[in-house]
């Protein structure tokens, strides 16, 4: 038991909560100074959004695309406002600095990744048969994306997967930025461990 405790505090599962949560914050932000477009709605979704955009940030920076940092936070919080939520006047928006940028064939390459990255999500965990059910309440998961491999990390030093998803979930959860049920959250954890033990 203390391994577990030991070895949860090491990876830090609140402080990347907290990061995925500063990371959408700084990006929204950059986009509504640069761009004038008012992105509250967008900011409700917190580390989900970081969970998604981090690795399409991650491809836009080992590619072979051009932008300036204004220029791929416009093309992130567009690919989130596709995603996270159809408000089609705040997306056609977005889609028209894009337009003015001139950035369209680069926003519609890391589109197409976040949507196979989208696909391979839901699929994943439509696979577990947990209780979340719409597409909408899957991608409020997106938080778990960049974690999987710390979830696997744990895995490695216990083989008792209740206690570890609840210590996982209660470390989840005191970061105080996610905003799924504690409930959920627990059993998505435990069927991780479960697919991946």
């Amino acid at each position: 038991m203390q391994v577990i405790v030991e070895g949860l505090s090491g990876s830090k599962f609140s402080e990347n909560m907290r990061r995925l949560y500063s990371f959408s914050s700084r990006l929204i932000s950059k986009v509504e100074k640069k761009y004038g477009l008012n992105l509250k709605l967008l900011s409700t979704w917190g580390p989900a959004v970081g969970g998604f955009v981090l690795p399409l940030d991650n491809y836009i920076k080992s590619g072979s695309f051009d932008f300036t940092e204004q220029q791929s936070a416009l093309i992130l919080v567009g690919v989130a406002a596709t995603i996270f939520f159809d408000n089609k006047p705040l997306l056609k928006k977005v889609l028209d600095k894009i337009k003015e940028e001139n950035i369209v064939d680069g926003f519609k390459q890391v589109l197409s990744q976040a949507k196979e990255l989208k696909k391979v999500f839901i699929k994943f965990i439509s696979s577990l048969s947990t209780s979340i059910s719409s597409v909408s309440e899957i991608i409020s998961y997106s938080f778990l994306i960049p974690i999987v491999s710390d979830i696997q990390n744990m895995l490695s030093k216990n083989s008792d997967l209740l206690e570890l998803s609840k210590l996982i979930t209660e470390r989840l959860l005191a970061s105080g930025v996610v905003i799924v049920g504690a409930a959920i959250l627990n059993e998505v954890i435990e069927k991780i461990l479960r697919r991946i033990s």
